[in-house]
């Protein structure tokens, strides 16, 4: 307590108080770190002066101290809110009270114009808006804290898809507001879509192909089944996924060795017309390993292809030529018998009509050497020779037969049916030939 204006420091504040008789209050570092609060208080006397003053000192050095960290949060707390690359805010009774630079642009409202409103403001319905308040309420009371994509509106209308995360302040008392972060990912919406696009472009790619295509990884497990694998193995993708090729596909475990010199080499491979036992029946594959390129992780692709058909095709088509070839060679070889046996007939025939006929000249000449017609026609009978000699005779075959017979077989020398034909036609022309020549 002062009670003489001369005792007072020059700067102190209690001379001030005597000069003006107000109260003067001040705060003071008077060492590093040490705070003090000064406050004089003048009292008068009964004529209205200044009679004394009462200095009151308090230390303040943690108030000081506290006050500056919570100076510098705010410095924190302000520089993230400039710079963080989300939308920040902070909602309290369902208003937004702060939000961010990178909110407003986001949503391309000024900060004015955000801070105070509603935030179904947000919302592109009273629907969405409700149910994702549902739903975060219902992370808050199970978890703590809130997530979920949904979809905001700008303040020119377009929609734009919303990832936000939120955490009450006090998870026991709501009303003193709720931390939100909010990511634009409608960019990242449409390349997931995209990319969703050209997966199952590719999956119903391979699965409409016709030939079986496995993906394998340099250990020999299994990347990539399409349908055509399931239904020749009877597993289906997800229980042939990760797994050895050699468990889910028996029948080309033998090719492991092939697909990890392919992936090595980084060359195709092709084993053509592999033979396999399939249900009891066999089966022909075309087997092809490409190595997957440009890619980090090593790999390879193996390709099946069913060929029984074509197998079998190929080689009916190589026994009907064949077949043709023989047929050819039994059509030449009747062509060159035909025209020299022709003349030979024809010729025998005439022959036969002169010394068999019924006519005078022959009894004369049968009778000059002792015998008769009869006798001859007899002996020709008993030797099987007379038929074999007329031209309606004897049943063989004959030149314009053997012909016909080997040109039809020609024509249908597809079947072996007919190359027995024309075997059995040769056989008759030999056996004909030596009866004519006893």
């Amino acid at each position: 307590t002062y009670r003489g204006y001369d005792d007072i420091c020059p700067d102190c504040k209690v001379k001030k108080a005597f000069e003006t008789g107000a109260p003067c209050r001040e705060q003071m570092n008077i060492r590093d770190g040490q705070w003090i609060d000064l406050s004089a208080l003048p009292l008068s006397d009964e004529n209205g002066e200044t009679e004394m003053v009462v200095e009151f000192i308090k230390d303040i050095s943690d108030i000081k101290a506290a006050e500056e960290e919570l100076r510098c949060r705010e410095a924190e707390l302000s520089s993230i809110f400039r710079v963080a690359p989300a939308g920040i805010g902070l909602i309290r009774n369902r208003v937004l009270r702060r939000v961010n630079e990178r909110m407003c642009q986001m949503l391309a409202y000024s900060n004015d114009e955000l801070v105070g409103q509603k935030t179904k403001i947000l919302y592109p319905s009273k629907q969405a808006y409700e149910n994702v308040r549902k739903i975060k309420y219902e992370q808050f009371r199970e978890y703590g804290t809130g997530f979920v994509e949904t979809h905001w509106k700008r303040k020119d209308g377009l929609i734009i898809d919303v990832m936000l995360n939120s955490t009450p302040i006090n998870p026991s008392e709501m009303s003193e507001g709720v931390i939100f972060t909010a990511m634009d990912i409608t960019e990242r919406k449409l390349a997931e879509n995209e990319l969703r696009g050209l997966r199952n472009l590719l999956k119903n790619t391979i699965n409409s192909m016709p030939s079986v295509l496995v993906g394998v990884d340099a250990e020999g497990r299994v990347t990539q089944w399409n349908r055509e694998a399931e239904r020749m193995t009877g597993v289906s993708p997800d229980k042939a996924w990760a797994r050895l090729l050699s468990d889910v596909f028996p029948q080309l475990s033998w090719e492991m060795d092939k697909v990890r010199k392919t992936i090595r080499n980084r060359e195709v491979h092709k084993d053509l017309k592999i033979h396999n036992e399939v249900n009891g029946t066999t089966r022909f594959w075309d087997v092809t390993i490409f190595p997957l390129i440009g890619t980090e992780a090593e790999g390879a692709v193996i390709r099946v292809d069913d060929v029984t058909d074509r197998v079998r095709m190929e080689e009916m088509m190589i026994q009907t030529e064949k077949m043709l070839s023989v047929g050819g060679l039994a059509a030449g070889m009747a062509h060159e018998i035909n025209n020299p046996l022709a003349g030979i007939l024809q010729n025998a025939q005439v022959a036969m009509s002169r010394i068999l006929s019924d006519i005078p000249a022959n009894h004369r000449a049968a009778e000059a050497c002792d015998t008769t017609m009869k006798a001859i026609t007899g002996f020709m009978e008993k030797r099987g020779s007379s038929g074999c000699w007329r031209p309606s005779g004897h049943p063989g075959i004959r030149p314009r037969r053997l012909s016909r017979t080997c040109s039809v077989s020609v024509g249908k020398a597809s079947h072996a049916s007919h190359i027995r034909t024309l075997g059995n036609c040769l056989i008759r022309l030999s056996n004909w030939l030596r009866t004519i020549m006893i």
